[in-house]
C-alpha cells in the first residue's frame, strides 16, 4: 500500500502551513535539474546542427559560432576544478 502523498509546496503556502526545509531543497534541486537538462539538450542540438551543416537560412550564419563556441569553453573552464 503507498504511502499518503507530503503536501505540495504551494498547498502548505495556501494553507498557511509550514514549508519545511526538505521541501525548499527538493524544489531547488527540481529546478536545478531540469535547468541543466535543458541546457545540455540545448548544447546538443546546437551541435548536432553543426556536425550535420544544417541552416535555417542558407548562406546566412544566424548564429555567431565562434562566440558560442568561446562561451562554452569559458563556462567548461568556470566548471573544471584545475588539477594540481
Amino acid at each position: 500500500m503507498d504511502s499518503p502523498r507530503p503536501p505540495s509546496f504551494s498547498v502548505c503556502l495556501a494553507a498557511g502551513g509550514a514549508v519545511t526545509k526538505g521541501m525548499m531543497m527538493r524544489r531547488l534541486l527540481t529546478a536545478v535539474v531540469g535547468s541543466g537538462m535543458c541546457l545540455v539538450l540545448l548544447l546538443a542540438a546546437y551541435v548536432a546542427k553543426r556536425k550535420l551543416g544544417l541552416d535555417v537560412f542558407p548562406g546566412r550564419d544566424m548564429l555567431p559560432d565562434a562566440e558560442i563556441k568561446a562561451a562554452v569553453l569559458g563556462t567548461l573552464a568556470l566548471l573544471t576544478l584545475p588539477l594540481r
